[in-house]
């Protein structure tokens, strides 16, 4: 997962009640049913097939990402978990996916797993222990 070592962890939270809060999250996240890979396997894969119907293609309601998104894990994911994980990457990578509606819609075009998610990963890994 991590190209350059020493690895550096950047936490750019206010303090250490935003901190417990984001890890709390996490942690639901876990309990639901999402580890690391799945975590890694998920946004990994929210930008495929871009080219079908490119107006629409980042605009799903749960549902349609459930759908769109199992076909790439190599455990299904559902509804649940994938509420739990796009409502913390709507609150802490804003600039990954945002809620409009009933839908959440992918904001960028390519997205690289690597560093971006370190807190996450390490606190996936740490409970999957």
């Amino acid at each position: 997962m991590f190209e350059n070592y020493p690895i550096k962890l950047i936490i750019q939270e206010r303090n250490e009640e935003d901190l417990n809060e984001r890890l709390s999250r996490l942690k639901s996240i876990f309990s639901a049913g999402v580890n690391s890979s799945m975590f890694k396997g998920i946004i990994s894969n929210l930008h495929n097939n871009q080219q079908q119907r490119p107006e629409t293609w980042n605009k799903k309601n749960l549902d349609e990402w459930v759908i769109f998104l199992n076909p790439y894990l190599t455990k299904n994911v559902n509804e649940n978990q994938l509420k739990l994980l796009f409502d913390y990457l709507v609150t802490y990578h804003s600039s990954v996916i945002k809620k409009n509606g009933e839908k959440y819609d992918m904001v960028v075009k390519s997205l690289s797993y690597n560093d971006k998610f370190l807190l996450e990963h390490l606190a996936l890994k740490v409970l999957d222990i």
